[in-house]
């Protein structure tokens, strides 16, 4: 799960499954084994698993569950509920999902927690496309509190600079460094590494840096299909596309095609629908062509 290898773990999380079913756990153990599957799922775009089964740890008041106590816990499945929410095409509850998530880790006192949450709510800042001076402040936050843990740090950097980015073009010197923590992410603990690198894509494109754009992105996108991380490879392909729009229109249009289709299949609504939007926007700067009798 941390070394993103999800197209090996069908195997493992089908275990954990099988001794939940067949065991009476402790809850703390439980919850481990549960949020271990929501997660695999979700970064491997089993959407409707992973919300199934990070809503059982997080029970509404009157509902009866063993993880009612596990306050720790229900911040962190709490948290990742929230991003499901978002690609699943409900962007508001996702985020009072993310806010409810930080007032608990406030209240818990866990600075790692903490951290964790405030990455979750710039995410979803992010992904939502907020304006700006939210998306500023939230990356903002996101970098104090994440100093407790390099990886958490890593990508609330890059949601800084990608709010940096939208006020101005960035020298690619400045973009590099975070270049090299992606990549060494990439061979360590590179969860989630889809995401952070295509922040850092948005950022080189805005700043005109488009031959490394493109390398990353390609660099990426072989990532994504290796390890099975494929929540944002829709994302990923219509970001492409955009890069192929000006010289390779016929092939961005397959790119935001293949993105519909992929979203569509795995209940990605979010995704599907910019991806569609990207679609539009292409058919309607192409000149049509003339149809043939």
């Amino acid at each position: 799960m941390i070394i993103a290898q999800y197209d090996r773990s069908a195997q493992l999380t089908a275990e954990l499954e099988r001794i939940e079913q067949a065991h009476e756990l402790d809850p703390a153990l439980l919850h481990g084994g549960i949020f271990t599957r929501a997660y695999t799922a979700f970064f491997s775009a089993d959407l409707g698993t992973a919300q199934r089964l990070l809503e059982s740890l997080v029970p509404a008041e009157h509902e009866q569950s063993v993880f009612h106590a596990n306050l720790p816990g229900r911040a962190l499945a709490l948290g990742h509920l929230a991003c499901v929410r978002w690609v699943v095409g409900d962007p508001d509850r996702a985020l009072e999902e993310a806010v409810a998530t930080i007032d608990l880790a406030v209240s818990l006192e866990i600075p790692i927690l903490q951290a964790l949450c405030h990455i979750v709510r710039a995410r979803l800042r992010y992904l939502r496309r907020d304006p700006l001076p939210i998306v500023e402040q939230e990356a903002q936050l996101a970098v104090r509190a994440a100093s407790v843990d390099i990886g958490l740090l890593t990508e609330a950097s890059a949601f800084a600079l990608w709010a940096q980015a939208q006020r101005g073009p960035l020298a690619l010197t400045t973009i590099e460094p975070l270049l090299d923590s992606l990549r060494q992410r990439l061979t360590a603990v590179s969860t989630c590494s889809t995401l952070v690198a295509q922040v850092l894509i948005d950022v080189l494109r805005i700043s005109g840096h488009v031959t490394e754009a493109r390398q990353l992105t390609d660099e990426i996108l072989a990532f994504a299909l290796a390890h099975n991380e494929s929540v944002y490879l829709p994302e990923l392909l219509r970001m492409r596309g955009e890069q192929r729009e000006r010289t390779e229109p016929e092939a961005a249009e397959r790119d935001y095609r293949e993105a519909i289709e992929l979203a569509h299949a795995t209940g990605a609504r979010s995704l599907e629908l910019r991806a569609a939007d990207s679609l539009t926007k292409l058919g309607g700067a192409r000149p049509r062509r003339k149809a043939r009798f």
